[in-house]
């Protein structure tokens, strides 16, 4: 367990790093910027349990939506339970959001990374066997800002992760806008389809000299990726990019993935599986609607081994949205994601993860990060107040419910139920 004094220091160097505040000013949910901060404090906890069975009181407003993801969680593990006992070798990974490029300058604050080595120390101590870190296109290459800043901070975490013996997984993509879902200023609009995947060859070519990773997942969410670059990632220009940044590549011994939402066309992973020579399909998990959860990843795992390759889960969660919600950006709608930090979506969040290590026992999944990690650690309750907060103040609640955990040093009732099912793998 973490002592007092520790959590204390650490948690007063985050605020000196900028990360959060005193009062709880935070951005809205995001994967990246100040709501990370959730991650770095989370990780103080220490504990296991067994998951949790309990049923919670479900607010009225959200009973349909509970009702509806319990029924398509049955679906999903109706489906693969069939499939009977089978042996994997999957390396489960949760997200390192505190090492997330679109946090930006605060990183290399040296207080935020000291957050990171204790991340890292308290996910080894829940039974993670490597860490998920995501990187966007340009951070390391010269033209970026304090780019060889960047680098050295990447390569300081990555040589901690490994002193701690865990693995270490990347992946790449394009920065968020500015705002609500990034905290830094990149502009793409002077960029081609062309351009951009050569400068995304030269900085995998960095990574792998640099890094070498164990995984590293060149793209992915081809839709999210044309929303905040504007350019058109169809499918003849997701070839394009994978053939320029794949053919003559120096891999070593890291395994190269690239992928799609399993909400995308299934011609993307036909595409992928075909044309490119890349290791691994990775797969982005959110909604469960329809087949998402079940036949389609069938079928992508058909093609996949079609053709040599494996799977890869390189992002999932349980996303909490009705079929009506659908139709957004999925992977960067505020509203949605802020759903999370009620604990009463505790017991399907729980059921999500189990469910997600049958379906990579079934197909043998390389690897699966679970992304949105700072719930391992802390919730807060869905109150009359709490149900009408905008998602910057939900998130910095979640962030003081997650500080007072740490003094106590105790998990959340899901990252207790994560450590029993990382110890039996066999939910």
């Amino acid at each position: 367990m973490p002592a007092k004094k520790e959590v204390a220091a650490v948690s007063k160097g985050l605020r000196k790093a900028g990360i959060f505040d005193r009062e709880g000013d935070m951005d809205a949910k995001t994967r990246i910027g100040r709501p990370l901060i959730l991650g770095l404090l989370a990780v103080l906890l220490a504990g296991s349990a067994a998951p949790q069975a309990a049923q919670p009181d479900v607010p009225r407003a959200y009973a349909r939506l509970y009702s509806l993801l319990d029924r398509q969680l049955t679906a999903v593990e109706r489906h693969f339970d069939r499939r009977g006992p089978v042996t994997s070798a999957t390396v489960y990974t949760p997200e390192l959001l505190s090492a997330n490029s679109n946090t930006g300058e605060n990183m290399l604050r040296p207080q935020a990374f000291q957050g990171s080595l204790l991340l890292v120390k308290r996910f080894k101590e829940m039974g993670f066997k490597a860490v998920w870190i995501s990187l966007d296109y340009p951070m390391l290459l010269p033209e970026f800002p304090r780019a060889a800043e960047y680098l050295d901070f990447y390569k300081r975490v990555t040589a901690a992760v490994r002193a701690e013996g865990l693995g270490v997984c990347l992946d790449l993509g394009a920065f968020f806008p500015r705002g609500t879902f990034s905290q830094v200023d990149w502009d793409y609009s002077g960029e081609t389809v062309e351009s951009f995947s050569r400068k995304a060859r030269e900085q995998v070519d960095i990574i792998l000299r640099e890094i070498r990773p164990d995984f590293l997942g060149i793209f992915n969410e081809p839709d999210t990726q044309s929303r905040n670059t504007g350019l058109d990632f169809n499918v003849a220009n997701l070839r394009t990019f994978a053939r320029t940044v794949l053919e003559g590549l120096d891999r070593g011994r890291t395994r190269i993935g690239l992928g799609a939402g399993t909400w995308s066309p299934l011609e993307v992973f036909e595409m992928i599986a075909r044309d490119t020579t890349v290791d691994v399909l990775d797969l982005h998990l959110y909604p469960m609607s329809g087949d998402l959860m079940t036949d389609k990843i069938d079928r992508i795992a058909a093609l996949a081994s079609r053709h040599g390759k494996r799977l890869v889960f390189g992002e999932s969660w349980l996303y909490k949205a009705g079929p009506g919600e659908l139709q957004g950006n999925i992977a960067a709608w505020d509203k949605v994601f802020a759903r999370d930090v009620f604990d009463f979506w505790e017991p399907l969040d729980g059921r999500f993860i189990a469910a997600l290590m049958r379906i990579c026992r079934a197909h043998d999944a390389a690897y699966c990060n679970f992304f949105w990690s700072q719930y391992f650690f802390a919730y807060i309750p869905y109150s009359p107040t709490t149900a009408g907060l905008p998602p910057d103040k939900l998130f910095a609640l979640v962030r003081e419910n997650a500080a007072r955990n740490i003094v106590s040093g105790t998990y959340s009732g899901l990252g207790e139920a994560v450590i029993g099912l990382l110890r039996r793998r066999s939910p």
